[in-house]
């Protein structure tokens, strides 16, 4: 097998490719003998199909050197090939299957190597089309690109051919089949259907001609002139048909096959599509078998005519038996057809189901290679679109940043407008906050006259209350002397009784009488009337009282009227008892004497007289002593109502003055908030005015660039149209014209190949262009990094010393804090002193109330008040010298009070210097701060106006390159301000948290002192009134419970404040 059609085979694709599956480190070569013995195509196939269904019936005879071992590899290779097409891809074999009889009975013939093609060719479809074709898919890239076009157009003729395979899913039915290919698959169907009943009637002579063989060997007994004559037609058949079964037939089975006669004696019949066996199949297969036996015969020369004999009745006996088994066995079949019906139709839905995806992968398996073609083609212009499209892109970003930039301007001018507006009422702010301090002195003045306005109120009350008190009493002694004035009524009532009997000798007396009676009556009538005007005066003090209105004037006006009315009832009370001495001694003498009658009523008339002149005169008195008390009223009243409009001035000045605190605040925080929204928008606005700019001129070179393009791009659509209209012909063509698809696929890898080729040398060409242009743009980029970087070195030094600069501004800043909390700590021990005075003055107050429970208890000892007061000589106050002379004469009250606002003032006025210096501390840090924010705004300008520098330089390069240093730079300088900015916040948040925090202490320090102070002036001021009220007991013993029990109410106030000044310096500790 030396010529050079073997070799020429040898070579061919389809070996190249078989020769793939051969082990690693396996030493002989793939000839054309291990080919036809079956062995090596086997283990191919076992590469192929791993699953192992299409395994049951292999029997594989290893050795392939006799003719059955060759005959039976190949069959049992066919039959799986052709059980793996049918069962698995749905398809059946209609090309004309390779002669196994021809291929094992003699290998060395050329006339077979086209049969062991198509074997190959069987093997090539398998593999690309089993569950592991990706592996095989990959191994035949790995191929040469000629080697890849023949393989791909072997693949096409086994895959998409219906010349030689024949779909059953797919084509089984006429819907199933695309209208445009309707009239193409039925053409090759006819020539199908023609080219296989052209072969069914070459077998079928075949068979006839090989029965006669047999029959002509029973009856003659040489067999060689048979077997040289079967010989030689059997070589001229070979080349003309072979075994073939019909679209719907499986191939025999060759388990049997033990012998050269018994492999065909023991292969079953060939089955129709409906499972059974038809006479004329089963007439032919009887014939084919026995023509098969008969040319085993002229092979085996050597064995005798009887042996034949019995080997050919044992195969009829055996064949006997088999038609008889198939024969019981078709009435099972014939029962199992309707389920195999029923199983068929299920699995068409099935198929039917999945048809539209699987025309899909065929068209997308025909389209391939041609949107191979075209892709490289359209990438170009897929290319050229995005660039287009990003360009569109860009100019619309520039339109936005246009547009954005109008937008900024116009809120800068609004921005303005308001900073201006802002910083007018920001001037009228400031002077209302000028009036501030004034206001508050006018607040703590009123206060302070509120307080003491309390003060006298507390004290008029307690007036009022005594007041009321003696009142009674008056009214008490003023009902006892109306008894009595009735009693002397009633005695002068008998005695006038007495004197009627005499009224002829004493008629003087009787007008004397009538005289007095007159007298009596305008008493009385006056009496009344002043009674009458007590009340009134009563109510009008109970009204006073009711109001809490200072009544000083009138306690002192009510004391003198009771001490006239008093003195005015002892003396009408001494001149009724004298009168009625006079009364009772003038019985008797009339009793004695009866003659001297004249006598004792003179005396009598004369002290009536008297008498009555007297009550006249205390009349008047009284009536003057009302006038002056209406007076008094009057002008409580006045002082009542001056009180009222005192406290709703007071009220509405602190209102103000709370509303303008609060206004003052708000408006202070709105301008520090529009400051830095002004400064934001200012950096903001300088940044994109020079982003316009730069973006301008970007814009007129991409408009220059999109208009190129544009022109490009239209060449190029052209070309694409043009292309699409091409391939749409191709695909009409190759349509019409499938004869000549061969020539023209080989024609379009030609072609495919220069194009490939003329792409990659442009590509090439373009490269290098590229590489030459990027070096050129790299050195002069270089050059000008060079400078730029020298420049942003300088830039940089001097932001390093600036920076520095700010380190040691920070450090004195942060000092100046450490001070802040050092006289925020010294201001927390003055708290603390204050607390210990304050504790040492309730001590003192303490000992003082000890010394007057002592003195209550020794109220005979003169020396108790001395011992007293000598308990405080430990402070060094200036008290005048204290003795019995001096009780009356020295207000201790006033002394004590003097004494305690002089204290309290010393540390207001401490306080108040401490403040003021944290305050002037306070201005150093905003002036620092303020000094801090200039030079942060001088940093910002002179780094814009860099920014502005170096862009200008940058776009004399390229956009690119500018837009990414500037990019660079704008991160850096970012950077920077976000730490300056974060600096300058930090201290602004020090500042107000120190502010926040002197503030408060401020106000609560104030509050507890006010509250200490207050409560502390208070009970000073109880004690020395209850001192006052023992010096002075005998006076007022009524007084001492009343203050006693304010005392013990004070002092509880004071033990709260206690509390809240504990608690209050946990806090602040804590």
């Amino acid at each position: 097998m030396c010529s050079t059609k073997v070799t020429t085979f040898l070579k061919s694709p389809l070996v190249t490719w078989i020769k793939t599956f051969q082990k690693e480190g396996y030493d002989d070569q793939v000839d054309c003998f291990k080919l036809f013995d079956g062995i090596f195509l086997n283990s191919v196939w076992q590469q192929i199909e791993t699953n192992g269904s299409f395994h049951s019936h292999s029997t594989i005879d290893e050795t392939g050197d006799s003719i059955t071992s060759r005959i039976r590899n190949l069959s049992s290779l066919l039959y799986k090939i052709q059980s793996f097409y049918y069962d698995s891809l749905g398809q059946i074999l209609v090309l004309k299957l390779p002669d196994v009889v021809n291929i094992g009975r003699d290998p060395e013939d050329e006339c077979n190597l086209e049969d062991l093609g198509a074997f190959l060719l069987l093997l090539l479809g398998s593999a690309v089309q089993c569950e592991s074709k990706e592996k095989f898919i990959e191994a035949i890239t790995a191929f040469d690109f000629t080697v890849q076009e023949s393989i791909v157009a072997c693949i096409r003729e086994i895959v998409d051919n219906p010349s030689s395979v024949w779909s059953i899913n797919d084509w089984g039915e006429l819907t199933s089949i695309p209208e445009v290919d309707q009239s193409r698959m039925y053409s090759t169907l006819v020539a199908n259907v023609n080219r296989l009943a052209k072969e069914r009637d070459d077998l079928s002579q075949r068979v006839v001609e090989l029965v006669l063989e047999i029959e002509n060997l029973k009856s003659k007994g040489p067999v060689a002139s048979l077997s040289h004559s079967h010989h030689h037609r059997n070589r001229h058949h070979s080349s003309h048909h072979s075994h073939h079964h019909t679209p719907s037939s499986l191939p025999p089975s060759p388990s049997s096959t033990t012998g050269s006669a018994t492999l065909l004696a023991s292969s079953p019949p060939p089955v129709g599509t409906d499972g059974l066996i038809s006479t004329n199949n089963a007439s032919l297969y009887n014939s084919y078998s026995s023509s098969s036996v008969s040319s085993l015969l002229t092979i085996n020369n050597n064995e005798s005519r009887s042996h034949l004999v019995v080997e050919l009745a044992e195969a009829k006996s055996k064949y006997r038996k088999v038609v008889a088994e198939l024969e019981e066995k078709s009435e099972l079949v014939n029962e199992l057809k309707e389920n195999l019906e029923q199983s068929k139709e299920t699995c068409n839905k099935l198929r039917s189901e999945n048809l539209e995806l699987i025309q899909e992968a065929r068209s997308a398996k025909a389209y391939r290679d041609e949107i191979d073609v075209l892709n490289e083609r359209v990438r170009k212009v897929d290319r050229l679109e995005n660039e287009v499209q990003r360009y569109k892109d860009k100019i619309n970003e520039l339109i936005f940043y246009k547009s954005r930039v109008e937008e900024m301007r116009e809120d800068n001018r609004i921005l303005t407008e308001t900073k201006t507006m802002l910083e007018e009422q920001l001037e009228c702010s400031r002077k209302r906050s000028e009036q501030i301090p004034e206001l508050e002195a006018q607040l703590l003045q009123l206060r302070a006259y509120s307080n003491e306005l309390q003060f006298q109120r507390d004290m008029d009350r307690d007036k009022i209350e005594s007041l009321m008190e003696e009142v009674a009493s008056l009214q008490v002694e003023k009902k006892s002397v109306f008894e009595e004035l009735a009693q002397v009524q009633k005695e002068m009532n008998s005695l006038r009784c007495q004197y009627t009997a005499i009224e002829p000798v004493v008629s003087p007396i009787g007008l004397e009488s009538n005289l007095f009676e007159q007298l009596n009556n305008d008493a009385a009538k006056r009496v009344l009337k002043l009674e009458l005007e007590n009340q009134k005066l009563h109510s009008l003090v109970e009204n006073i009282r009711n109001k809490d209105t200072s009544v000083t004037l009138m306690n002192s006006g009510n004391s003198k009227l009771h001490n006239q009315y008093q003195t005015s009832s002892l003396d009408s009370f001494s001149s009724s008892s004298a009168s009625e001495k006079g009364d009772t001694t003038l019985p008797s003498q009339l009793l004695d004497d009866g003659l001297n009658y004249s006598s004792p009523v003179s005396g009598n008339d004369s002290g009536c007289v008297s008498l009555v002149g007297e009550l006249n005169s205390r009349l008047e008195r009284m009536e003057k002593e009302n006038l002056r008390l209406k007076g008094t009223i009057e002008q409580l009243r006045e002082c009542e109502a001056r009180i009222m409009e005192l406290e709703s001035t007071k009220t509405g000045q602190e209102k103000e003055l709370s509303t303008v605190r609060d206004n003052l605040q708000k408006e202070i925080y709105k301008t520090e908030t529009l400051e830095r929204s002004l400064s934001n928008l200012t950096t903001d606005n300088s940044r994109l005015t020079r982003q316009v700019e730069h973006l301008s001129k970007r814009l007129e070179d991409c408009s220059q660039e999109i208009q190129a393009l544009e022109g490009e791009n239209s060449k190029l659509q052209g070309t694409a149209a043009s292309l699409r209209n091409t391939v749409k012909r191709l695909n009409d063509l190759e349509r019409e014209v499938t004869h000549l698809e061969a020539e023209n696929h080989r024609l379009e890898q030609e072609r495919k190949s220069n194009e490939k080729e003329i792409t990659r040398l442009k590509q090439a060409l373009e490269a290098k262009d590229s590489l030459i242009d990027e070096q050129a743009n790299k050195v002069s980029s270089l050059e000008l990094e060079k400078k730029q970087l020298s420049k942003e070195l300088d830039s940089i030094n001097a932001n390093a010393i600036h920076a520095r600069e700010l380190e040691k501004e920070k450090q004195e800043l942060v000092g100046d804090l450490a001070v802040c909390k050092k006289s925020l700590a010294a201001l927390r021990q003055d708290l603390v002193d204050e607390k210990i005075k304050s504790q040492s003055l309730t001590s003192e107050m303490e000992r003082i109330h000890y010394a007057m429970s002592q003195m209550s208890l020794k109220s005979s000892s003169p020396s108790s008040p001395s011992l007293l007061l000598s308990n405080d000589s430990s402070q060094s106050f200036d008290l005048p010298p204290f003795s019995p002379a001096n009780i009356g004469k020295t207000d201790w009250s006033n002394v004590l009070e003097n004494l305690v606002d002089n204290m309290i003032r010393r540390n207001l006025e401490m306080k108040e210097s401490r403040i003021s210096a944290l305050e002037n501390n306070l201005k150093e840090v905003e002036s620092r701060k303020t000094k801090l924010k200039d030079e942060l705004s001088a940093m910002k300008e002179k780094i814009s106006k860099s920014q502005i520098v170096t862009d200008s330089k940058g776009l004399e390069s390229s956009l690119d390159v500018m837009i990414e240093e500037m990019e660079k730079r704008l991160k850096v300088a970012e950077e920077e301000n976000k730490l300056l900015r974060g600096d300058n916040l930090s201290l602004k948040e020090e500042k107000d948290q120190l502010k926040e925090q002197v503030k408060s202490l401020q106000e609560k320090l104030n509050a507890c002192l006010v509250r200490a102070m207050i409560c502390i002036r208070v009970r000073l001021r109880l004690k020395l009134k209850i001192v006052c009220c023992w010096l002075n007991g005998h006076h007022c013993p009524s007084k001492l419970p009343i203050f006693r029990r304010k005392y013990d109410f004070w002092k509880s106030v004071e033990t709260l404040l206690r509390r809240s000044t504990k608690n209050w310096k946990k806090v602040i500790n804590h």
